[in-house]
């Protein structure tokens, strides 16, 4: 697959994450569109009232989530994206939907802010952030 936009990784991304109840993600995929050393970090809000940090390897992030894919339909869609790009450097702010169905209505809405280089010609991700909704939340094993 080749991915010369910011926006195919981005839609990449959600692509393999989304499908029915126990149906197998393509975590290959997921993991090769990180950079070496690539992460996600979650920002999820504890008791405290203050952000806290989730920090996740791509295998981190597979075998924290996939015990919620296997019980619950989830696609998740992009609905913009904008990027900059300054060479072979770029970062985007990618807006989603979380849905049921492919179509469906959304149940939640986030943004995904993804720093990016290209490597090989290809856009890799470097790391990725986003503020936890409730699903993610409820994932979380850190001090809450």
């Amino acid at each position: 697959m080749p991915l010369n936009e910011t926006s195919d990784v981005a839609a990449a991304l959600y692509a393999c994450i989304s499908g029915v109840a126990g149906a197998p993600r393509n975590w290959e995929l997921h993991d090769s569109l990180f950079a070496p050393g690539g992460c996600s970090y979650v920002l999820h809000r504890g008791a405290d009232g203050r952000r806290h940090a989730e920090v996740l390897t791509p295998a981190q992030y597979r075998a924290s989530r996939q015990p919620y894919f296997d019980t619950n339909d989830f696609y998740e869609v992009e609905i913009a994206h904008q990027a900059e790009i300054r060479g072979d450097i770029a970062q985007a702010f990618s807006e989603y939907e979380s849905r049921r169905t492919p179509d469906g209505p959304a149940f939640d809405r986030g943004v995904n802010g993804i720093m990016f280089v290209r490597i090989g010609g290809q856009w890799r991700v470097t790391s990725i952030a986003w503020e936890a909704g409730a699903i993610a939340t409820s994932l979380w094993r850190g001090d809450r």
